[in-house]
């Protein structure tokens, strides 16, 4: 029995494809002459399946695997998660890629309430 993401991964490869077959080139920005609005058509059905797997995706993630323990960090004296709020707001690339605290934050800005264990920082 199929998935509801496996179906909507067949249903995201059927879309590009159609979306490839209505465009003029293959950087599929372009349509062909006479096929514009089966393109449109084509490009938004590939954002709407794309949205969905990402959505169910989001929803099938195990628990054990967002949230391992509770670990408030900071750094320099200045939370972790401000540090990042900071960085949105002025538009700036972290310098530190921080895996697991970047899904703290996104669940902040959704007002869910979980804390996560903080991995070792990589300088990009």
């Amino acid at each position: 029995m199929k998935t509801v993401l496996q179906y909507l991964t067949e249903q995201r490869d059927m879309a590009w494809h159609n979306r490839l077959c209505y465009s003029k080139t293959y950087g599929m920005d372009t349509p062909k002459e006479g096929y514009e609005k089966e393109f449109a058509e084509a490009v938004r059905d590939c954002e709407i399946v794309e949205e969905l797997i990402a959505l169910v995706q989001e929803k099938e993630t195990p628990a054990e695997q967002t949230s391992q323990c509770e670990y408030n960090a900071s750094l320099q004296g200045v939370p972790l998660l401000q540090l990042l709020k900071n960085w949105k707001k002025e538009n700036m690339a972290p310098l530190a890629q921080i895996e697991l605290l970047t899904k703290a934050f996104i669940l902040e800005e959704r007002k869910e309430l979980r804390r996560y264990c903080i991995t070792p920082l990589r300088f990009l």
